[in-house]
């Protein structure tokens, strides 16, 4: 027996317990539920609570838990660039500076 033929509902643990039905009366109209929003705040207010800046892994471009994307024309050696970029935040050393052709 499917326990999703039942209608409406919520599945239990065991799949052979049928789907109990969600009555009618047990959902709450939206202006009798309670809500769960934070209080309003004005713009003043946020600017003086800016979070704590996360703490850099490559100064002055990248953040733990940021996200960086490098962007270019096609053979404008990007990958390499993000293997030495990888390669240096791993070992703890500077990026290799490499001459232009």
């Amino acid at each position: 027996m499917n326990p999703f033929d039942k209608g409406v509902g919520t599945r239990s643990a065991d799949p052979e317990t049928p789907v109990e039905a969600v009555k009618a009366k047990d959902i709450l109209p939206l202006d009798k539920q309670k809500r769960q929003l934070p209080p309003i705040k004005r713009v003043g207010e946020l600017v003086k609570l800016r979070p704590p800046q996360r703490p850099e892994i490559i100064k002055g471009i990248l953040r733990t838990r940021c996200k960086m994307s490098l962007g270019g024309a096609a053979k404008a050696r990007k990958t390499w660039q993000l293997l030495d970029l990888a390669t240096a935040v791993a070992t703890g050393n500077g990026l290799v500076k490499v001459r232009d052709r």
